[in-house]
C-alpha cells in the first residue's frame, strides 16, 4: 500500500482487538485470529502495550499470507514490559513515553513484529498522559514516517472527550479511536465529538464497548466499569437499561450492536480472549433487534 491509502481505505463494520488475547496462550490466540479470518473479519487492532509487544508478534505470526484487505491498526507511546499483565497484576508501571527518539524507534520494532514494512495505522496512544510531548515530538516524526510511506493513517487513541476533541480541532489525526466512551452505557463523547469528526473527514472507530465487562456482566456484583467498582448511578441506570432489555432481546446483542448504528463510526470492535466468544459475539451481532427497542432506548445511557 501506498500514500493513496489515507483515501483509499474502506472500513468493515467490525475489527477484532487484541488486547484480551495478547494475555492468553500463543494457541489460544492463533485459534481466535484464525477463526476471525475464516469469519470474514478483515481489520485488527493492536499496540505496543499488548504484552509490550507480545500481541503484535502474534498477529504478524498469523496474518503472513492474508489476503491483502486485511488493516491492521497498532499504537505508540504507551509501553510495559514484554508479556507483562495490566499493573493492577504485575505490580510494575507503565510507561508513557512520546519522544522523538522513542517513537521512531517503536515504528521500526513494530513494523518488526508485525512483519510489515508499511503499517496501515499508527494510533499515539492515550495522549492525555503528555499531550505536549505527543504534539509536538511523536507526531512530526509520524508525519514525516507518513511521508515517507512507512505509516498509512495516524490516529489518536483516547477515552477522555477533552483529549479527543483537542486532537480533533487541532487537526492532527486521520482517525480517531474512541475506547469506552461510546457505549450502550456510557455515551459521553456524545453528537459533538461525532459531528466533529464525520464533518473533518476523519474516521472513528469504537473499542472497549463492554466497558471493562460490565455490560457483559449484568448480574454479577463484582464487574467493573471502566476498570473500577460501578457508581450508584451507573448501577441505577444499567439496571434501567437491562430492565428495558430484557423486554425484548439480550444484552450483549445490544451492547455490541450499539456502536456502529450511528453513521459517524466506521468500525466497532469486538474484544474477546478466545474463539468461543467471538463465534457468541458473531451470533450476537446477528439477532435482529426490533426498532421499537432502539427508538426506546435512544435516551437512555450515562452522558457528560
Amino acid at each position: 500500500m501506498g500514500p493513496s491509502f489515507m483515501t483509499a481505505i474502506c472500513f468493515p463494520s467490525f475489527g477484532l482487538g487484541m488486547s484480551a488475547l495478547a494475555l492468553v496462550s500463543e494457541r489460544k490466540a492463533y485459534t481466535t485470529i484464525e477463526l476471525a479470518l475464516k469469519s470474514g473479519i478483515r481489520y485488527f487492532d493492536t499496540a505496543a502495550l499488548h504484552g509490550d509487544g507480545q500481541a503484535e508478534v502474534w498477529l504478524g505470526h498469523a496474518l503472513r499470507n492474508t489476503p491483502e484487505d486485511v488493516i491492521v491498526s497498532t499504537k505508540c507511546g504507551w509501553y510495559r514490559d514484554f508479556g507483562n499483565p495490566p499493573p493492577f497484576q504485575s505490580g510494575q508501571a507503565d510507561i508513557w513515553d512520546f519522544s522523538e527518539k522513542k517513537t521512531r524507534l517503536s515504528v521500526d520494532l513494530l513494523s518488526e513484529r508485525l512483519n510489515q514494512s508499511f503499517l496501515d495505522i499508527v494510533f499515539l496512544h492515550d495522549t492525555k498522559e503528555n499531550i505536549y510531548q505527543a504534539f509536538f515530538e511523536a507526531l512530526p516524526v509520524s508525519r514525516e514516517l507518513q511521508a515517507n510511506n512507512r505509516i498509512g493513517m495516524i490516529g489518536v487513541r483516547c477515552n477522555t472527550v477533552d483529549a479527543l476533541l483537542t486532537s480533533l480541532e487541532a487537526g492532527i489525526t486521520d482517525v480517531l479511536l474512541i475506547a469506552e466512551r461510546w457505549t450502550l452505557l456510557d455515551r459521553t463523547v456524545g453528537l459533538e465529538l461525532l459531528l466533529l469528526a464525520n464533518s473533518r473527514n476523519t474516521n472513528i472507530i469504537v473499542g472497549e464497548v463492554l466497558n471493562s465487562g460490565c455490560l457483559a456482566q449484568h448480574d454479577n456484583a463484582s464487574a467493573k466499569f471502566n476498570y473500577r467498582p460501578i457508581s450508584r448511578i451507573e448501577q441505577c441506570k444499567f439496571r434501567e437499561l437491562c430492565t428495558l432489555i430484557n423486554k425484548y432481546t439480550s444484552l450483549m446483542a445490544v451492547a455490541l450492536q450499539f456502536p456502529n448504528r450511528d453513521p459517524c463510526v466506521s468500525v466497532t470492535l469486538l474484544g474477546v480472549s478466545e474463539a468461543d466468544q467471538l463465534r457468541g459475539s458473531f451470533r450476537f451481532l446477528d439477532q435482529v433487534i426490533p426498532d421499537m427497542f432502539w427508538q426506546e432506548v435512544e435516551g437512555m445511557g450515562l452522558k457528560a
